[in-house]
């Protein structure tokens, strides 16, 4: 036997707890679910493994994101589920919030902000909560001319980096 231990962090490195992750053995037979509080930790047989997150904290993101792991004799493990902050404030359980919207064509999105520096990050993901590299985003200013187009990464994330209104 061997030790799991899972915990639950936002993407600024701050414990979450109330998550669920499912266990299940590396072929697709669930294990455990588990209810994560900031370190949560359960015994496993010997063999390969992978978690995944089924529910998030209230106003972070769902990762479902496959995390592979193995459970050694006498041993250990630690994974760490990251969540990204939900731009609108709810929790995003659920996997389609398009509302029937197509989404391939050109969207507008007002922010309005009363602060005027900051950073706008913004993570791509499909109907199934997974992650877009490379999709464009262009953040236009109203009260300038200032324009900008970036691509998300790998992760599925851009960030507009700090500007002046």
């Amino acid at each position: 036997m061997g030790t799991l231990q899972v915990e639950n962090k936002s993407s600024d490195g701050n414990i979450l707890t109330d998550s669920t992750v499912k266990v299940y053995r590396q072929e697709g037979t669930l294990v455990q679910t588990l209810h994560v509080s900031e370190l949560t930790s359960i015994e496993l047989s010997i063999r390969k493994y992978y978690a995944v997150q089924t529910e998030a904290v209230l106003s972070y993101m769902l990762n479902n994101t496959k995390t592979n792991f193995t459970i050694k004799a006498n041993e250990l493990t630690k994974i760490t589920i990251v969540n990204y902050l939900n731009g609108n404030g709810g929790n995003n359980n659920n996997n389609n919030n398009n509302n029937g919207n197509n989404n391939n064509g050109s969207n507008n999105i007002n922010i309005s902000n009363p602060m005027s520096n900051g950073y706008i990050r913004i993570v791509a993901v499909n109907e199934l909560n997974q992650v877009i590299p490379v999709l464009s985003f262009t953040l236009k200013c109203n009260s300038s001319s200032y324009s900008e187009t970036l691509y998300t990464d790998s992760n599925g994330m851009a960030i507009f980096k700090p500007f002046v209104t």
